[in-house]
Protein backbone atom coordinates (compact mmCIF):
# COMPACT_ATOMS: atom_id res chain seq x y z
CA UNK A 1 0.00 0.00 0.00
CA UNK A 2 1.41 3.14 -0.92
CA UNK A 3 -0.53 5.75 0.11
CA UNK A 4 -4.37 5.31 1.72
CA UNK A 5 -6.63 7.67 4.25
CA UNK A 6 -6.48 10.53 4.89
CA UNK A 7 -3.34 11.26 2.43
CA UNK A 8 -5.79 10.88 -0.05
CA UNK A 9 -9.28 11.09 -0.63
CA UNK A 10 -11.19 9.42 -3.42
CA UNK A 11 -8.30 9.22 -6.06
CA UNK A 12 -9.49 8.42 -10.02
CA UNK A 13 -6.48 9.06 -11.39
CA UNK A 14 -2.80 9.13 -10.59
CA UNK A 15 0.78 10.14 -12.70
CA UNK A 16 3.78 10.22 -11.83
CA UNK A 17 7.06 12.78 -12.38
CA UNK A 18 10.64 12.35 -13.36
CA UNK A 19 11.68 12.73 -9.06
CA UNK A 20 9.07 9.59 -8.28
CA UNK A 21 6.46 11.66 -6.74
CA UNK A 22 2.67 10.78 -7.10
CA UNK A 23 0.34 13.38 -8.72
CA UNK A 24 -3.40 12.45 -7.99
CA UNK A 25 -6.69 13.41 -9.02
CA UNK A 26 -8.85 13.49 -5.85
CA UNK A 27 -12.77 13.66 -7.18
CA UNK A 28 -15.07 13.23 -3.62
CA UNK A 29 -17.60 15.31 -5.55
CA UNK A 30 -18.93 12.37 -7.17
CA UNK A 31 -22.02 11.03 -6.04
CA UNK A 32 -21.13 11.65 -2.37
CA UNK A 33 -24.57 13.13 -1.83
CA UNK A 34 -28.06 11.99 -2.54
CA UNK A 35 -29.26 12.35 -5.96
CA UNK A 36 -25.73 13.81 -7.18
CA UNK A 37 -26.69 16.48 -5.33
CA UNK A 38 -22.99 18.01 -4.79
CA UNK A 39 -21.28 16.23 -7.52
CA UNK A 40 -21.06 20.04 -9.35
CA UNK A 41 -19.95 21.44 -6.55
CA UNK A 42 -15.80 22.98 -6.57
CA UNK A 43 -14.52 20.80 -4.15
CA UNK A 44 -12.04 18.39 -5.98
CA UNK A 45 -8.79 18.36 -6.19
CA UNK A 46 -4.90 17.58 -7.62
CA UNK A 47 -2.57 16.87 -4.96
CA UNK A 48 1.22 15.30 -5.19
CA UNK A 49 2.16 12.87 -3.00
CA UNK A 50 5.65 12.33 -1.87
CA UNK A 51 7.81 9.64 0.10
CA UNK A 52 10.47 11.63 2.34
CA UNK A 53 11.97 8.74 3.64
CA UNK A 54 12.51 5.81 1.17
CA UNK A 55 10.60 3.26 2.32
CA UNK A 56 8.23 2.99 -0.77
CA UNK A 57 5.05 4.60 1.13
CA UNK A 58 3.95 8.22 0.95
CA UNK A 59 4.66 10.84 3.51
CA UNK A 60 3.67 14.25 2.47
CA UNK A 61 0.73 15.48 0.72
CA UNK A 62 0.78 18.89 -1.21
CA UNK A 63 -2.58 20.14 -2.87
CA UNK A 64 -1.07 21.60 -6.15
CA UNK A 65 -4.70 22.71 -7.23
CA UNK A 66 -8.34 23.25 -5.18
CA UNK A 67 -12.01 23.90 -6.56
CA UNK A 68 -12.36 21.93 -9.43
CA UNK A 69 -15.56 20.74 -11.03
CA UNK A 70 -15.35 16.88 -11.90
CA UNK A 71 -11.96 16.75 -13.30
CA UNK A 72 -11.12 13.91 -14.58
CA UNK A 73 -7.76 13.65 -16.90
CA UNK A 74 -4.26 14.18 -15.49
CA UNK A 75 -1.03 14.24 -17.06
CA UNK A 76 2.35 15.83 -15.72
CA UNK A 77 4.71 17.03 -18.16
CA UNK A 78 8.36 18.83 -18.07
CA UNK A 79 6.42 22.33 -18.97
CA UNK A 80 3.31 21.83 -16.30
CA UNK A 81 0.30 19.63 -15.66
CA UNK A 82 -2.61 19.22 -17.86
CA UNK A 83 -5.87 18.99 -16.00
CA UNK A 84 -8.91 17.88 -17.75
CA UNK A 85 -11.94 20.15 -16.17
CA UNK A 86 -14.71 19.75 -19.24
CA UNK A 87 -15.47 21.29 -20.97
CA UNK A 88 -11.80 22.90 -20.44
CA UNK A 89 -8.48 21.37 -20.52
CA UNK A 90 -5.78 23.44 -18.80
CA UNK A 91 -2.09 23.19 -17.93
CA UNK A 92 -1.67 24.26 -15.08
CA UNK A 93 2.12 25.66 -13.87
CA UNK A 94 4.54 25.85 -10.46
CA UNK A 95 6.70 28.84 -11.08
CA UNK A 96 7.89 28.55 -7.53
CA UNK A 97 8.84 25.11 -7.21
CA UNK A 98 5.92 24.60 -4.14
CA UNK A 99 4.05 22.16 -5.82
CA UNK A 100 1.32 24.68 -6.24
CA UNK A 101 0.17 25.58 -9.35
CA UNK A 102 0.34 29.46 -9.91
CA UNK A 103 -1.10 29.61 -13.19
CA UNK A 104 -3.36 27.99 -15.41
CA UNK A 105 -2.92 28.40 -19.35
CA UNK A 106 -6.22 27.25 -21.27
CA UNK A 107 -5.30 24.60 -24.04
CA UNK A 108 -8.90 23.69 -25.32
CA UNK A 109 -12.02 24.69 -24.30
CA UNK A 110 -13.52 21.79 -26.10
CA UNK A 111 -12.62 18.96 -23.84
CA UNK A 112 -16.38 17.33 -23.16
CA UNK A 113 -18.91 19.26 -22.13
CA UNK A 114 -19.30 20.71 -18.88
CA UNK A 115 -23.05 19.18 -18.21
CA UNK A 116 -22.35 15.73 -19.70
CA UNK A 117 -22.39 12.59 -17.17
CA UNK A 118 -18.98 12.21 -16.26
CA UNK A 119 -19.24 8.53 -17.02
CA UNK A 120 -20.13 10.05 -20.83
CA UNK A 121 -17.14 12.74 -21.08
CA UNK A 122 -13.89 13.39 -22.25
CA UNK A 123 -11.21 11.65 -20.42
CA UNK A 124 -7.53 10.41 -20.01
CA UNK A 125 -4.78 11.78 -21.06
CA UNK A 126 -1.75 8.55 -22.16
CA UNK A 127 1.15 9.61 -23.53
CA UNK A 128 1.76 7.10 -26.48
CA UNK A 129 4.71 5.67 -28.09
CA UNK A 130 3.82 7.78 -30.73
CA UNK A 131 4.08 11.54 -29.01
CA UNK A 132 0.38 11.12 -29.09
CA UNK A 133 -1.72 12.17 -25.88
CA UNK A 134 -4.58 10.14 -26.09
CA UNK A 135 -7.99 10.36 -24.73
CA UNK A 136 -11.39 8.35 -24.04
CA UNK A 137 -14.58 9.25 -24.95
CA UNK A 138 -13.53 12.18 -26.77
CA UNK A 139 -13.22 12.87 -30.47
CA UNK A 140 -9.76 14.13 -30.67
CA UNK A 141 -6.12 13.47 -29.20
CA UNK A 142 -3.53 16.19 -28.14
CA UNK A 143 0.50 16.17 -29.71
CA UNK A 144 3.11 18.67 -28.57
CA UNK A 145 4.57 20.04 -31.66
CA UNK A 146 7.06 22.61 -32.43
CA UNK A 147 6.55 24.62 -28.38
CA UNK A 148 2.41 24.08 -28.73
CA UNK A 149 -0.68 21.89 -27.91
CA UNK A 150 -2.71 20.49 -31.96
CA UNK A 151 -5.75 18.52 -31.18
CA UNK A 152 -6.15 15.47 -33.71
CA UNK A 153 -9.25 14.59 -34.80
CA UNK A 154 -10.23 11.00 -34.10
CA UNK A 155 -12.78 8.54 -33.11
CA UNK A 156 -14.66 8.38 -29.51
CA UNK A 157 -13.31 5.63 -28.05
CA UNK A 158 -13.66 4.03 -25.21
CA UNK A 159 -15.44 5.12 -21.60
CA UNK A 160 -13.50 5.64 -18.73
CA UNK A 161 -9.68 5.23 -19.15
CA UNK A 162 -6.90 4.00 -21.07
CA UNK A 163 -3.49 1.66 -21.28
CA UNK A 164 -0.80 0.45 -23.62
CA UNK A 165 1.07 -2.35 -24.10
CA UNK A 166 4.53 -2.50 -24.83
CA UNK A 167 4.17 -2.44 -28.16
CA UNK A 168 2.46 0.84 -28.04
CA UNK A 169 -1.32 -0.34 -28.72
CA UNK A 170 -3.91 1.72 -26.83
CA UNK A 171 -5.91 -0.29 -24.53
CA UNK A 172 -9.44 1.30 -23.38
CA UNK A 173 -13.28 -0.10 -21.84
CA UNK A 174 -16.78 0.50 -21.86
CA UNK A 175 -19.18 -1.03 -19.54
CA UNK A 176 -19.76 -4.20 -21.73
CA UNK A 177 -16.20 -4.56 -23.04
CA UNK A 178 -14.11 -4.26 -19.73
CA UNK A 179 -11.18 -4.15 -21.73
CA UNK A 180 -10.57 -3.95 -25.96
CA UNK A 181 -7.82 -2.30 -28.48
CA UNK A 182 -7.88 -1.35 -32.07
CA UNK A 183 -5.08 -3.15 -33.56
CA UNK A 184 -5.71 -0.68 -36.71
CA UNK A 185 -5.53 3.06 -35.22
CA UNK A 186 -8.70 5.02 -34.97
CA UNK A 187 -7.21 7.52 -37.20
CA UNK A 188 -7.30 4.92 -40.45
CA UNK A 189 -11.14 4.04 -39.52
CA UNK A 190 -11.84 8.36 -39.44
CA UNK A 191 -10.51 8.68 -42.92
CA UNK A 192 -13.16 6.40 -44.18
CA UNK A 193 -15.64 8.97 -46.21
CA UNK A 194 -18.50 6.67 -45.21
CA UNK A 195 -18.23 6.46 -41.60
CA UNK A 196 -21.17 7.06 -39.80
CA UNK A 197 -20.18 8.93 -36.91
Amino acid sequence: LVAKEPLVVDPIAIDFDADGRMWVLEMPGFMSAEGAANSREPINNVVVLEDLNGDGVMDKRTVFADKLVLPRALKVLDSGVLVGEPPNLLLMKDADGDLKADAKELVSDSYGRAAASIEHNANSLLWGLDNIIYTSEHDWHLRWKRGKFETIPTLSRGQWGASMDDAGRIFRNVNDAPLFVDFVAAKYYARNPNLVR
